[in-house]
Order: structure tokens, then sequence, then C-alpha cells
């Protein structure tokens, strides 16, 4: 764990370090600042300027000429306003674009064009390289969206539990739209429940007659075990009818 917390520490100091020389400053006042700034202890510091003095240096950005980065870089890249372009990397603001401009730039990394969200490169290859120095700061998946396999659930708890297991595998997760979505029946029982015992302590403190506790219905289909999916035998690559799952709550 000590070993991950320094990676991560050094990491992310050596993107901070990167944002300053961008801009201007000179390593050594950088490397200072930063270390300030997060504290480090001496083995970091030692291991932060290991690294970015083992860095191409990069061309600084003259605030007083007042270039933006399309001019600063000259012949790398125009504007670019295709949203499905090839080879390219999109990100979530302007502000996270020219971040990694600038540690594209620090890492001698060309691109050929840039829009307001998004970086494109020459060939894969240029893409390759930018993930490599970029993946630290950012999860990288496909511009455009591919679903292979779904999963649906009846009851918050199982989904919880499966929640649980994707957060201890350190997927990535993209939130959809829940417009869609029926309401968690324990939770409508839980709360008609509730609604009926404030009730009921209400009616007893005002002297009106006790409201009569709801009914909680419920019709059942019966699965025969015998005939249940066997989820071990599944095999999602090949058969694609193993794709689509629904996960049901069992009453007891």
């Amino acid at each position: 764990m000590k070993d991950l917390i320094f990676e991560a520490l050094v990491t992310e100091a050596q993107f901070r370090v990167a944002e300053h020389t961008i801009k201007g400053v000179e390593l050594d006042e950088a490397i200072n600042e930063v270390a300030r700034e997060m504290a480090l202890e001496e083995s970091e510091v030692e291991e932060l300027t290991s690294r970015t003095k083992k860095q191409p240096s990069s061309k600084p950005v003259r605030e007083d000429d007042e270039l933006d980065m399309s001019e600063l870089v000259g012949d790398m890249g125009d504007e670019s306003t295709d949203d499905h372009a090839d080879n390219a990397i999109f990100f979530g603001s302007s502000d996270e674009l020219e971040t990694a401009m600038g540690v594209l730039m620090y890492k001698g990394i060309p691109w050929i064009s840039k829009g307001e969200d998004h970086v494109v490169f020459q060939d894969a290859s240029f893409v390759t390289k930018a993930h490599e120095a970029l993946k630290r700061r950012w999860d990288f998946v496909n511009k455009d969206e591919r679903t292979v396999a779904i999963l649906e659930f009846d009851n918050i708890d199982d989904y919880n539990k499966v929640l649980d297991f994707i957060a201890s595998k350190n997927m990535t997760v993209l939130k959809g739209s829940n417009d869609e979505l029926a309401a968690d029946l324990d939770q409508e029982l839980s709360e008609a429940e509730a609604a009926h015992k404030k009730a009921k302590k209400d009616a007893k403190e005002t002297g009106q007659p006790v409201p009569e506790e709801p009914a909680q219905s419920m019709s059942y289909t019966a699965l025969h075990k015998d005939k249940l999916t066997d989820v071990k035998a599944l095999d999602a690559a090949y058969d694609n009818t193993a794709r689509c799952l629904r996960i049901v709550k069992r009453w007891k």
C-alpha cells in the first residue's frame, strides 16, 4: 500500500510540474512549487526530480505574446470541429483538453488538429503514445458507445451486491438514464409501513380512528428449481442469449 501511495503522489506531481513548465516556469522552480503544494517528503521529491529531468524539455507559453495553444504549436494542427474524428481523444471539458495538451507538449507527442474538447492525431501509433502519457490521470473508453450485454434487476439489494463486485474489480462505470425504471418493491412496502405507523401515532394523539393497515397482496411466478438457469454454465463469449440477463428477487 505504501508503494501505491508513493507512486500515486509522484505521478500526480509529474502532471503538476508539466502544467507549471508549459506556462514558462523553470523546471527546478516548478518542482519546488509542486513539492510545497503537495507537502512531498524528501524521497518523493528526489523521485519526482529524477523522473521530470528525464523528460524532453517543453516550449513554454509566452503569456506576453497572448498566444493560444493552437498558435503555439504552429504546424501541429488547426482547429477541428469533427465530433467523430478518427484517431482522436475527447475530453470532458476544454480545461481538461488544455491540461492534456500541456502534457502532450511536455512529452513531445505531436497532433494534427484540436477542437473545443478533443485532439486529433496523425495515426493510431500517436494515439497510443498519447494514451500512455495521459492514462495516469484519465481512464480511456470507446468514443462510440457499444453495448454487448445487459443485466436487469428487480430489486436494489441484489443490484447493490453487484455494484460492490464492480467496485472491487475497479471497473470504469458510466451512468445512464433511469427514466423508465420502476420503483423497488421492498422500498415501496417499507415506505407504506412507515407511513402507516406514523398515521397510527397521529390518530392516537388526536383521538381519531386508527387507519387500517395497507394491504400487501402479491402474486408470484413459480420457477421449478430443476429448470433454473445455471449461471456457471453460461458462456457469454459464444452464446448471445447469455448476454441479456434479468436478476430477480427470491421471496422466502
